[in-house]
């Protein structure tokens, strides 16, 4: 019997994102399962192209922001229901050369509840760099982000 491909969840934090939070999107839209996004206050036109799309993969939330990186990336945890949780940032996006098909498969037989992924990632300026922190790993309920700056992955097995 064929092992079932796992779904995705991508989750996305907002803040005055207006110009990238397109790009960030189409990036990532094929790959998605759901996409979670939380606004943490923005004043420009973020959530008018967010609403735009008008999609039931996009599942918009609106929390006051409380200066803790990880309590937002907690709450998005949450808020996901699908296999697997990809943290992307909403100045950044995935390469358009990639195979959406091929990664979810790369995923589904790689990740375990131990294992997470930094992958490599391109910022809005074009930089790539090692995704730090921790981007990729499965909605276990084991994973969670620490500290309210400079955030980091850890797994409620090993704490």
């Amino acid at each position: 019997m064929m092992k079932r491909e796992n779904t995705v969840s991508i989750n996305i934090m907002t803040y005055n994102e207006e110009r990238c939070i397109d790009r960030c999107i189409q990036s990532i839209y094929l790959l998605a399962d759901e996409i979670i996004i939380i606004d943490t206050g923005s004043t420009d036109k973020t959530l008018d192209i967010l609403n735009s799309y008008n999609s039931p993969k996009i599942k918009i939330y609106q929390k006051k922001w409380t200066n803790s990186f990880s309590k937002i990336r907690n709450e998005m945890i949450k808020l996901s229901t699908k296999d697997i949780i990809i943290q992307i940032d909403a100045d950044e996006y995935l390469s358009s050369k990639l195979d959406y098909f091929e990664i979810k498969k790369i995923l589904s037989e790689n990740l375990n509840e131990y294992t997470c992924f930094y992958p490599k990632m391109i910022d809005f300026y074009g930089n790539k760099y090692l995704g730090a922190p921790v981007r990729i790993f499965l909605n276990n309920k084991n994973f969670f982000y620490f500290g309210d700056i400079h955030e980091e992955v850890r797994n409620s097995k090993f704490s």
